[in-house]
């Protein structure tokens, strides 16, 4: 029972290690329902989306491409609204593993040893 335990909390330990402390997931979403989908990403759970220019390669159809970036405990929420909107959608995941800018990653105040008198 030990050796589980110890076997869990040591492939957490290298996960975190090789994701970094910042590790993200980005959703590809293909959806005739974009907009909503933007939307409510957006509006709920405060992320930022970018349209992306895409062609289908069967079709040769243009097709517009949601990319968001959501923490990993975010997922589960960004699939409820695009089932909420389009139960078709086709979502890829990925992972980020640096996600830099506001949401993810916050400036650490610069300390220093010793102060200059001004």
């Amino acid at each position: 029972m030990y050796t589980l335990l110890a076997s869990y909390v040591f492939s957490r330990i290298v996960d975190f290690t090789v994701e970094g402390a910042y590790a993200a997931k980005g959703l590809l979403i293909i959806s005739d329902e974009n907009q909503p989908i933007a939307q409510a990403i957006m509006a709920e759970l405060e992320r930022g989306v970018t349209y992306l220019d895409g062609e289908g390669g069967y079709q040769n159809a243009h097709r517009q491409v949601l990319y968001a970036v959501v923490s990993p405990t975010e997922v589960a929420a960004v699939k409820r609204i695009i089932n909420r909107f389009d139960h078709h959608a086709f979502i890829s995941i990925i992972d980020v593993h640096e996600a830099l800018g506001e949401g993810f990653t916050y400036a650490r105040p610069v300390r220093r040893l010793l102060r200059s008198k001004s």
